[in-house]
């Protein structure tokens, strides 16, 4: 699972049920395309709870698993693929695709035909980087000429790694999660909120 449907699935509105459908059942059996054709009958197995007498203890009933879906269809887990067609009351043999999913590789494989280089004295951070900053929560965007030029002669010392600007980016935001966390203990410092500090 990628970042995105990890976030979408922590919503705590989110009930227990439609997440471990979610990633028990309907994320491995996707196929190739990242489409899932809804099977019941897998599904209740999947939901099912066993106690120490192997008698179980919870069995999910096919509305139980039709609310399911349709609260991971509610929150943009799920949507009905264009040319399937609903033949019963429930969703039983239909299928959905996974948009999370499928935006997540679309973006994985745009990634795979950038270029890689490895980290250089001029480098800055993408237009991306304040994207991949709020998907790893780091609030405080700002960084530091020092900063800046501390990772900089950090990675180029590591001349084995090449990655892409989105990946540089990634492991920029880490790096400024760390420091940030480090100086949230000491003096405070003034900082804008894009940018360089101004002292």
């Amino acid at each position: 699972m990628n970042q995105t449907e990890i976030i979408r699935l922590n919503n705590r509105f989110v009930s227990h049920a439609a997440r471990s459908l979610y990633i028990f059942e309907i994320r491995p059996s996707a196929d190739v395309s990242l489409a899932y054709r809804a099977d019941y009958n897998r599904m209740r197995q999947a939901l099912t709870v066993l106690g120490r007498d192997g008698h179980p203890v919870y069995a999910p009933t096919p509305s139980d698993i039709t609310a399911c879906i349709e609260e991971l269809a509610g929150i943009g887990m799920l949507l009905p693929a264009g040319d399937s067609v609903r033949e019963h009351e429930d969703y039983h043999g239909l299928t959905f695709v996974l948009p999370l999913a499928r935006e997540a590789a679309m973006v994985s494989d745009a990634e795979e035909l950038e270029q890689v280089y490895r980290m250089h004295e001029n480098w800055t951070p993408s237009d991306g980087f304040r994207a991949s900053a709020r998907m790893a929560m780091l609030i405080d965007v700002s960084y530091s000429r020092e900063e800046l030029a501390e990772f900089r002669a950090y990675w180029s010392a590591r001349g084995d790694t090449r990655l892409t600007s989105a990946r540089w980016d990634q492991k920029f935001v880490s790096y400024l999660k760390r420091r940030h966390s480090i100086s949230s203990d000491q003096v405070p410092v003034y900082r804008e909120r894009i940018g360089f500090q101004r002292r």
